[in-house]
């Protein structure tokens, strides 16, 4: 089990082709300017403009199309208290007309989950989790929650995530 975890590869992070159009309203409840990158079909970032603080943005797009936030200086921004942002289903007004769904923007901070590493282990036992780094823990992947609560670290490389975390996962399996 714990070999498949480690082995796993995430799949790119780009857009599908989908005939689902949906309609969004970028809200950026932060404030700073939030600029909103819509990931392409090859997976490279498509800036769609800034977001003043307090204003919206319209999008119509599609439900396979991921979208992301970053701050005027790179920071990372949370849509919805996710990094990537993934279009609800199209919701529609009494007349047929398309409801802008509100997706809010705001600072990534990690601060307002209150877990401890009794509270979240990570898998020793039980049946197999080969997508444990896919769950989603208010927005956050659920492996990069228990790093940041075994290292105290925030800001780090995949490499260093990967290398401690394989570290700790040889530890815990040895134990």
């Amino acid at each position: 089990c714990h070999q498949e975890f480690l082995r796993e590869a995430p799949a790119p992070l780009k857009s599908l082709n989908s005939y689902d159009p949906t309609y969004i309203s970028f809200i950026n409840k932060s404030s700073r300017n939030a600029e909103a990158w819509w990931l392409n079909f090859a997976g490279k970032p498509v800036s769609y403009g800034d977001i003043q603080p307090r204003k919206s943005l319209k999008m119509n797009t599609f439900l396979t199309h991921p979208w992301i936030f970053r701050a005027s200086d790179g920071a990372k921004l949370m849509a919805n208290l996710s990094e990537v942002y993934f279009p609800t289903p199209a919701q529609f007004e009494e007349y047929g007309y398309p409801r802008y769904q509100p997706v809010y923007v705001t600072v990534l901070n990690i601060n307002y989950m209150h877990f401890s590493s009794q509270r979240l282990p990570m898998p020793t036992s039980g049946p197999c989790i080969t997508s444990y780094n896919r769950v989603m823990t208010h927005g956050t992947p659920l492996f990069l929650l228990h790093f940041i609560l075994m290292t105290g670290k925030k800001n780090v490389s995949p490499e260093t995530i990967s290398a401690t975390t394989q570290e700790h996962h040889s530890a815990r399996i040895q134990e």
